[in-house]
């Protein structure tokens, strides 16, 4: 486990330790705490956790997108709630200062051209895993009826 040099290096210890005693898994949010560390090291804040700061941390980096900062903040809200059940002077932060974007990447339909060089691409990856490539070849069974129900429903809509 990483040391932290700031003055929440105790309670960012403590928090790692519990989380990781409950199995879970958070490189990404391990990381945001270590980073976290760092910056706060870096300014040398004496002080409390609050919202202003949380939220210039999320955001330190103008380069990262909203949902990152996003992410980042949710991170640092978690580790101050942990922190205000042991000081209770520690705020709680907004949970909704920083929000993920709704937005999501326009859907694609595959045509059964794009599903049969797919289909190929994972044979050759999956020659010497036998199974591999039977559970392979039944997602894109799957995938071909999908395609042919899709084309079906087109089809009859417009009669």
């Amino acid at each position: 486990m990483k040391t932290f040099q700031s003055m929440f290096a105790e309670p960012l210890s403590a928090y790692i330790k519990l989380l990781d005693s409950l199995g879970y898994r958070f490189q990404e949010q391990a990381f945001v705490l270590e980073a976290f560390d760092r910056w706060i090291s870096q300014k040398n804040y004496i002080g409390p956790l609050t919202q202003e700061l949380a939220l210039e941390f999320a955001c330190n980096n103008p380069k990262n997108s909203t949902n990152y900062c996003a992410r980042r903040y949710q991170v640092i809200r978690h580790f101050s709630e942990y922190l205000a059940t042991f000081d209770p002077q520690t705020p709680r932060l907004d949970p909704k200062a920083l929000q993920r974007s709704k937005a999501r990447n326009p859907r694609h339909i595959y045509t059964g051209q794009e599903l049969e060089k797919i289909e190929k691409m994972y044979g050759n990856m999956t020659r010497n895993v036998p199974l591999r490539l039977r559970y392979g070849n039944t997602v894109f069974f799957l995938a071909y009826i999908c395609v042919f129900l899709f084309a079906l429903k087109r089809h009859f809509a417009h009669e």
